[in-house]
């Protein structure tokens, strides 16, 4: 596993793993939601990847932190959902929800959500079931103080660990 210098290192790192799936894809593009660019990798049978590249992680501590309004029963689901899902560890990712809600809309049944992390881990899940769970769970911070747009706070242990290729499909060799 090699560790990624920054964001666009960490992209070309991924779109080779997607290549070596066979898995096509178009350039990816850069798109703001509330003043932040996301790198978005659309595949060429309708599949959506959100690349979200993060030089550290963020540790539960720091949370706390942050002064929530409203925000009854956050910290409590929080530290369940760390507990539960950390895998010992106490860190967190966060995610937009606007951004989830908006690439759900666009393809419900092939959005992923990718974390790369600085040492070379990568990350996946489902944008549906990251959505199920930061609802079920009810971890998100609907009324965050440090900006206006919704975030979800999950454990990278939630995360499914993306590998080198086990088996893929089934391709013709001319």
């Amino acid at each position: 596993m090699s560790n990624y210098v920054d964001a666009a290192e960490a992209t070309t790192r991924f779109l080779e793993v997607l290549q070596k799936r066979g898995i096509g894809f178009q350039p990816p593009q850069i798109e703001v939601y509330d003043r932040v660019p996301h790198t978005i990798v659309r595949t060429q049978r309708d599949g959506i990847y959100h690349l979200r590249y993060i030089m550290s992680l963020a540790k539960a501590s720091q949370l706390d932190l942050i002064k929530y309004v409203y925000e009854d029963g956050l910290s409590d689901n929080r530290t369940f959902v760390l507990d539960q899902f950390g895998n010992g560890h106490q860190h967190y990712v966060t995610m937009n929800m606007d951004l989830a809600v908006h690439l759900l809309d666009e393809a419900p049944d092939q959005c992923f959500f990718a974390v790369l992390l600085t040492d070379g881990r990568m990350f996946w899940r489902s944008s549906m079931d990251f959505y199920h769970f930061a609802m079920g769970y009810n971890v998100v911070v609907w009324k965050p103080t440090n900006g206006n747009i919704p975030y979800d706070v999950s454990p990278p242990g939630w995360f499914t660990p993306w590998t080198d290729v086990l088996a893929a499909s089934p391709a013709i060799v001319e």
